[in-house]
Formats: C-alpha cells, structure tokens, sequence
C-alpha cells in the first residue's frame, strides 16, 4: 500500500517522468525482492527511456508489443518467466513495467492478489507518467481569463454586500 499510494506523492511532489519510474522500480525490487523489474517511459523505439534491471532480448520484445498493443505479455517458460504490463494514461500509453525472473519454482504474479496490486501499480505510474510527458496547455485563453475574472469578481461583491443567495 505504501508503494501505491507514494505514485500519487510522486506527481504531486512535481517529480519528473523519469523519477516516478525509478521510485516504481525501486520499490518493486525492495517488495517483491525474487524478480528482476523495469520501466519504461516514452515511445517505444529509439526514444524509449528504460530504468531498473538491465532487459534481455525477450523481455525487452515484449515489453515493447505491451506497449504498441495495450495488451500484457506474458511467459511462464522454463528458462524464463515474465509478465509485461503497459502504462496506460487516460489518452495513450506512455511506458510499460516488466517483471521477470529465469527461477520457474514460483511466479509471484500467480496469485490474484499480486497480479492485482501490479496491474493496479501500472495504472498508476501510467496516469502519473502521463501527465508529466504532456505539455501543459494554459488553462485559460487571455479572453477568457477576462470574463472569468470579472465574474469572480461579481460574486465576491454579491458575497460582500450580503445579497443572498436568490441573486
């Protein structure tokens, strides 16, 4: 719970796209200390940014159809298991979280509860990295600021002289 209420910290502490993604990684490493974890922001191909453990050739390809489909990857093979998760925002994806580990005992995903909290994590981080990648537009045009100002200014003085609410 700590890790996925700290996403939110992170954007409100106006951290960059990078950060999030290392605070993300870092975290997962230290909770879920059996499998090797990385994150990616940006678009897939030579732009990509990638923090945490070095990708092998596998991972790193589906990382990237993660990223390219919305759609997870995953492999629960015998040399090597992974599970790769977009970063989905509210407009378009904008990174992936892989986890992947070459002991095939356990795969700690496999309980719903995990799968959850991971997918649950990706959602975040997407909606987080999201809004750091994206320009800010400016609130309002000049024009508008104008009338929006003069009509804040109507009702503090309606609230000042104590006109009541049917005005």
């Amino acid at each position: 719970p700590q890790l996925l209420s700290s996403v939110d910290g992170y954007v409100a502490a106006s951290l960059g796209a990078r950060q999030v993604c290392e605070e993300l990684a870092t975290g997962l490493s230290r909770i879920l200390p059996a499998l090797s974890c990385s994150v990616a922001y940006g678009d897939p191909g030579p732009g990509l940014q990638i923090v945490g453990e070095q990708l092998n050739g596998e991972v790193a390809g589906a990382l990237a159809v993660s990223m390219t489909t919305g759609v997870y990857q995953e492999s629960v093979e015998a040399e090597l298991c992974y599970l790769t998760l977009p970063l989905r925002g509210e407009s378009m994806i904008c990174g992936g979280l892989a986890v992947w580990t070459d002991e095939v005992t356990t795969t700690p995903w496999a309980g719903p509860h995990v799968r959850h909290y991971l997918e649950t994590l990706a959602e975040q981080a997407g909606l987080a990295v999201e809004r750091m990648l994206t320009p800010r537009v400016e609130a309002l045009a000049p024009e508008s600021q104008a009338e929006e100002s003069s009509l804040y200014g109507e009702l503090v003085e309606m609230v000042l002289q104590d006109r009541g609410l049917k005005d």
